[in-house]
């Protein structure tokens, strides 16, 4: 097992922003209340990359916004005092980090990056995250892209909660080898995010160590056995096919408003064979949309006819489906998990800033 310290490191999933600066202006309103406006800009822990979809609040009142796409945002402040000091908080999923500012009518403050950079001093707690490895993915690639570190573990790492539980979020990508998910490596992927509190992101074929978990949160096609998935049960569901673009809806608001500024979305499937959800729990919210070619024996298809378009037989185009999917298992309090069906290895080829966005929104979303 090779690991790679998170030093600089764990702003990562959350969005770890290498610089943000602030500006505070304070336009007195009356005798007794003054408006004050805290502007920044939030950097991902390579300095350059501007994250979008960040919450920024304040105590008191709870005044709060989110980072456009460009990184920035602006909070509008109400004060009562000649000097009021706010903690002024960046959080995104599971990390954040809280700073101080004073607010004085008539004044500008500009808060030195070295108070809002991601480094383990500033954050509240610090962090670490690991990356299993897999044939047809590399998150990892994209991880590193914004400047942050990560651990390799392997499959087999799983079987020890102690080791595991020192890591905020795992991400597994697609063609992880199996072999190794033992019962005792599944109860403690699930104690990991829904009693710990963790996340997890899985890819495609990930899926193998997500449904035996929670299978009620997703649905897939050729692989409906909610009560008894297995991780082998998921090659059922392989009947996506490759070489094709789905145009997809954007459904997370976030995502539409603060990270990628539209609704729709260009997905690119390379290879054939890729997981398709067929549909999703109560409580699992869809972020994106699509309505993909599927491929596939009578058996695995027709299975789930009701779920599939009027007049598909045993191939055919299913419509509106989930692409890409979060739930929080054991409630708002607890962990996350995000999944998505396709590779983002192969969305980096398309080079685009719509796909970069977005990816590295899931990151820094857990």
């Amino acid at each position: 097992m090779k690991r790679f310290r998170f030093g600089i490191l764990i702003w990562i999933l959350v969005f770890g922003f290498g610089i943000s600066v602030l500006t505070v202006g304070c336009a007195k309103v009356n005798e007794t209340t003054a408006t004050c406006v805290v502007k920044g800009i939030v950097y991902a822990a390579n300095g350059t990359t501007p994250l979008g979809g960040v919450k920024v609040w304040t105590t008191g009142s709870i005044i709060e916004t989110f980072t456009k796409s460009d990184g920035s945002y602006t909070l509008n402040v109400p004060v009562t005092s000649a000097s009021v000091t706010k903690i002024v908080t960046v959080e995104s999923g599971s990390w954040k980090i809280d700073f101080t500012v004073t607010l004085e009518s008539g004044t500008t403050v500009n808060v030195a990056t070295s108070e809002t950079t991601f480094t383990p001093a500033n954050l509240t707690a610090p962090k670490d995250i690991a990356v299993i490895k897999g044939s047809y993915d590399t998150i990892e690639n994209i991880i590193t892209k914004l400047g942050f570190t990560y651990t390799t573990i392997e499959v087999s790492d799983l079987a020890n909660y102690a080791f595991i539980s020192t890591f905020e979020a795992i991400f597994i990508n697609c063609g992880a080898s199996t072999s190794n998910f033992t019962s005792t490596a599944e109860t403690n992927l699930k104690n990991f995010v829904e009693v710990a509190g963790k996340s997890l992101y899985a890819s495609d074929w990930a899926a193998a160590f997500v449904e035996p978990l929670w299978p009620s949160a997703i649905d897939f096609y050729g692989s409906d056995s909610t009560a008894t998935a297995t991780a082998e049960s998921i090659s059922a569901a392989k009947v996506g096919t490759g070489s094709k673009t789905v145009e997809a809806t954007v459904i997370d608001s976030n995502l539409i408003n603060n990270v990628l500024g539209k609704s729709t979305i260009s997905i690119y499937y390379d290879l054939g064979g890729w997981v398709v959800i067929s549909g999703e729990g109560t409580d699992t919210a869809v972020l994106l949309r699509g309505s993909p070619t599927i491929s596939g024996s009578s058996a695995n298809v027709l299975s789930e006819s009701v779920r599939i378009a009027s007049g598909i037989s045993a191939s055919g185009t299913v419509s509106d489906k989930p692409l890409a999917v979060q739930f929080k298992p054991a409630g708002a309090s607890k962990g996350t998990v995000v999944y998505t069906t396709f590779h983002n290895e192969a969305q980096e080829s398309l080079v685009t800033a719509d796909m970069e966005k977005m990816l590295q929104y899931f990151i820094i979303t857990l």
